[in-house]
């Protein structure tokens, strides 16, 4: 069931597939013993042959879609060096222990190639994943190394009834909404889920709505106290 996992329990790694382009990820595995996420540390590029300088590139996002403190953080791989740093070149170091991606955090990556993959390894997680969302956008994720679908997450965080204040969207290799589709959480006296708007009228399959291991979301919400509820993996022997 896990394609490019190795799994001994609940420890394992996984590589997630980038575009070549734009990707929204979050790492699926946390560091054994850490129940909060993981660091920048923690994560490593694969699927190229050779050296590589800066062709990976990562980014946090903040409640507007900007680049949190106006960083990118640039995967160096060649004769001297491996790992993160803060240019193409590898002259600015970056401490990756110190930038930390909690469990459903999404991040933004541009890939100037094919094949590359972001790898994370340790431990899977076996509890609900409550993310808060910001009062704007959120990029968040599938923190799990399992396929969910849209009918496997729900909302949480508000009280009474809420018409389509919490969005959720996929977006493609350019950073567009696929398919131009925006799925709305609707929650009155008569209904509870998700729909295709604000309103409730539009029916939609949630079911049917695959959202891939390590796959990110970009979600945009209008008030404060909104949360993501992610799902723990349940795992195939």
């Amino acid at each position: 069931m896990f394609a490019d996992v190795t799994s001994a329990n609940v420890v394992g790694y996984q590589g997630l597939d980038s575009n070549n382009g734009y990707t929204m990820m979050t790492p699926t595995f946390w560091v054994i013993g850490n129940t909060n996420g993981c660091t920048l540390a923690d994560l490593k590029v694969t699927g190229y042959t050779g050296n590589t300088l800066g062709k990976f590139r990562l980014r946090l996002l903040d409640e507007g879609g900007h680049y949190v403190d106006n960083k990118t953080y640039f995967w160096v791989h060649n004769s001297t060096k491996c790992g993160w740093y803060g240019n193409a070149a590898g002259t600015s170091a970056v401490d990756a222990s110190k930038v930390g991606i909690n469990a459903g955090r999404g991040v933004w990556c541009e890939c100037a190639a094919d094949g590359y993959k972001l790898q994370s390894s340790g431990q899977v997680n076996e509890s609900l994943v409550v993310y808060p969302a910001n009062n704007g956008y959120t990029a968040m994720g599938n923190c799990t190394p399992v396929d969910l679908t849209l009918a496997d997450l729900s909302v949480t965080g508000y009280t009474g009834n809420t018409l389509g204040k919490f969005r959720l969207r996929l977006l493609d290799a350019a950073g567009h909404y696929v398919d131009n589709k925006t799925y709305f959480w609707v929650h009155n006296a008569t209904k509870c889920g998700w729909y295709g708007n604000a309103a409730g009228t539009s029916a939609v399959d949630a079911s049917k709505v695959v959202i891939s291991a390590g796959r990110g979301l970009w979600c945009e919400c209008a008030a404060d106290g909104y949360q993501l509820n992610i799902p723990a993996p349940v795992l195939s022997k």
